[in-house]
């Protein structure tokens, strides 16, 4: 199954809070005060200004969609097969921290540990990848896959 949508993260943005994806690595890229930086997200974080030849170490999450998981006392169900693809999951609508996890057991013995009630959820299925790293083009104003 290919994934129906991708987006792309500096690896430092990684953590519980992540800023929204963007489509590219060069998405990322914002001129502020007439230098390219990496774009800061909405938060205490810094933008990080870029020099030609920089790297950065990108990751790409390849998103499989959602599907609803039924939770019942007594166990759950999907409405459908979740994708073999995905190498984790979790739950939308403010659980997902809580319960980010690498197979649908795993999520559901999370969502239950936190006082879940039985009712349908949405889950949402995706794999992140390591791109390696990413050099900055001054002249393009873009990142370049490394080849390794």
């Amino acid at each position: 199954m290919q994934p129906i949508g991708q987006k792309w993260w500096p690896e430092h943005f990684l953590d519980e809070v992540m800023p929204p994806g963007r489509d590219h690595p060069t998405a990322w890229i914002e001129t502020i005060g007439g230098r390219a930086c990496i774009a800061a997200p909405d938060d205490d974080r810094e933008p990080r200004e870029l020099k030609d030849g920089d790297l950065v170490r990108f990751q790409r999450c390849d998103d499989y969609g959602v599907i609803d998981l039924h939770l019942r006392p007594d166990g759950y169900s999907l409405s459908q097969d979740p994708p073999k693809e995905a190498e984790q999951c979790c739950v939308l609508d403010g659980w997902n921290v809580e319960t980010v996890a690498i197979d649908v057991a795993e999520m559901v013995e999370s969502l239950r540990d936190a006082g879940a009630d039985p009712e349908t959820y949405r889950a949402a299925f995706y794999t992140f990848v390591d791109t390696g790293d990413w050099r900055y083009c001054a002249a393009t104003n873009a990142f370049e896959q490394v080849q390794s």
